[in-house]
């Protein structure tokens, strides 16, 4: 029997708004399962982020428990289960520097040491994702949004994680390359996928499973 590889189990979760308490979260419950290819869909400002801050131990449910790989997360495991994420966060920073130097930086972080950089995959990933191999010589300063959350992604496959998250990742993506970027994410059949978004180009996709955040139940595209 498969079991879940990330488990919300009767989450509750209060943000303070206004100097009062909204709940956000109520007695929420969701199982992902390994290799899923799951997208968390809603409007922008209705608390799917919170989901993965969550799952990063950046914020704490007010009650309820959650799992990674059957684990309870703790304050004593935090940083322990953090190594099987790789994440890209709507705000998509990177660091400022050469793009080349960048990418170099992040695997010279003791959590990476041991995962190896191979260049020749680098610029594979330039390719397919539609990025010009000189852009590894330009200032992160002087490349556009969408270049900076298709480094980001680059970057996030390169780590190797089981687990990859991704808090509207595609945003200032053009419709075109969009369509490419997914596509090219979901063809990791092994990576376990959770991307919160309002974006419809991820619902067209046939390998991804739905989640209404706003009616919390799984859709049938």
């Amino acid at each position: 029997m498969t079991l879940p590889i990330i488990e919300f189990k009767d989450i509750i979760y209060y943000s303070s708004t206004n100097n009062r308490l909204v709940k956000i979260l109520d007695h929420f419950n969701l199982q992902i399962y390994p290799k899923d290819k799951v997208v968390i869909f809603g409007q922008s400002g209705s608390g799917k982020t919170t989901l993965l801050r969550l799952l990063l131990g950046l914020t704490k449910p007010t009650s309820g428990t959650i799992f990674i790989n059957q684990q309870p997360l703790t304050e004593k495991n935090v940083w322990q289960m953090r190594t099987l994420f790789a994440y890209v966060d709507q705000d998509v920073i990177i660091g400022q520097g050469k793009i080349k130097q960048l990418i170099n930086d992040y695997f010279c972080l003791q959590a990476n040491k041991n995962i190896g950089l191979n260049w020749t995959q680098v610029n594979n990933l330039l390719a397919r994702f539609e990025l010009d191999p000189n852009i590894l010589d330009k200032n992160s300063d002087h490349i556009s949004g969408g270049e900076r959350q298709r480094i980001a992604l680059i970057i996030a496959l390169l780590l190797k994680r089981p687990i990859m998250l991704l808090d509207e990742a595609t945003s200032s993506l053009d419709p075109t390359t969009k369509k490419i970027i997914v596509k090219e994410i979901l063809s990791y059949a092994n990576l376990t996928l959770l991307s919160v978004t309002h974006d419809l180009v991820w619902l067209k996709q046939a390998k991804v499973k739905t989640f209404d955040f706003k009616e919390k139940k799984w859709l049938q595209i």
